[in-house]
């Protein structure tokens, strides 16, 4: 009678074999995960500067992005890494149009003045006091980095790098 199974020799194999894939995929899957939370981050940002520039030209007024870390209104000396929202007036939290959460990923801007970004009605990023506004957002995440910069007529492109 003829008995069907494995033996201990073939189970021994098929572990190693298991050990070394899982060994040598790990690494692989971690950058895949920290490249897809960077991605998701970058694309949350610019989905909130497109979302600003659209109502500025929709509403005809200016419109806000700013940091913030209570998700109601904006906080000139804050951190974009703790979340940050739209707004048509950044003083009044009922004019909050959206609000993204905080981020894992480290975010250093490069806006000039407040760090606001200002959006006027005719689509074109401003500062306050109404000159014309480009600059670099640098989100950095287990060393993987990526930029997203806003050029002075309002286009939106990223670069990737390490930090």
């Amino acid at each position: 009678m003829r008995q069907h199974g494995w033996s201990l020799v073939e189970l021994m194999v098929v572990c190693v074999v298991l050990a070394i894939v899982a060994t040598v995929s790990g690494p692989a899957m971690g950058n895949l995960i920290t490249r897809i939370n960077l991605t998701s981050t970058t694309t949350d940002f610019i989905s909130a500067v497109h979302l600003t520039r659209s109502t500025a030209v929709r509403q005809g007024k200016v419109v806000v992005l700013c940091p913030t870390a209570d998700g109601e209104s904006c906080e000139p000396e804050g951190d974009y890494a703790d979340g940050w929202l739209v707004t048509n007036d950044h003083g009044d939290p009922g004019e909050t149009l959206r609000h993204w959460p905080a981020t894992e990923a480290t975010l250093a801007v490069n806006f000039p003045g407040d760090s606001y970004v200002r959006f006027s009605p005719d689509g074109l990023p401003r500062q306050a006091g109404g000159a014309f506004l480009a600059g670099t957002a640098r989100f950095c995440l287990n060393g993987k980095e990526k930029r997203v910069i806003i050029s002075r007529n309002g286009r939106v492109r990223t670069e990737d790098d390490e930090c």
